[in-house]
């Protein structure tokens, strides 16, 4: 859960964040996700977990855009819906609602 009611002490942030849309949520998920990493773990340890995570990541987006990269489907989405979402395309013969199914990436982590 995430407080948005937080808004700091710096006056040029709260006026940002009360005329940004958004940007205070940005704010408090890179600042939780910040704690998360601050909590009382092995540096190497964490930064091995974040680094295998994140090739985990990379690779299996990889892997998706080689099997996209030629469908014609997957060229006629706009640039903002391949940045992003992940993309999975099924042959025609499943329902027409169940051809195209989009999953978000991950937005502080992608941030990062």
């Amino acid at each position: 859960m995430l407080d948005f009611s937080m808004r700091g002490n710096f006056k040029s942030m709260q006026i940002l964040t009360s005329v940004l849309p958004f940007f205070n949520a940005r704010l408090q998920g890179l600042y939780k996700l910040g704690r998360a990493g601050a909590l009382p773990y092995n540096r190497k340890t964490l930064l091995s977990k974040v680094a295998l995570r994140g090739a985990m990541i990379a690779m299996a987006s990889a892997m998706l855009l080689a099997a996209n990269k030629d469908d014609p489907r997957y060229q006629a989405l706009n640039d903002w819906e391949k940045d992003n979402y992940w993309w999975f395309f099924f042959p025609t013969w499943f329902p027409k609602e169940l051809q195209r199914i989009h999953l978000p990436k991950p937005f502080e982590v992608g941030f990062i």
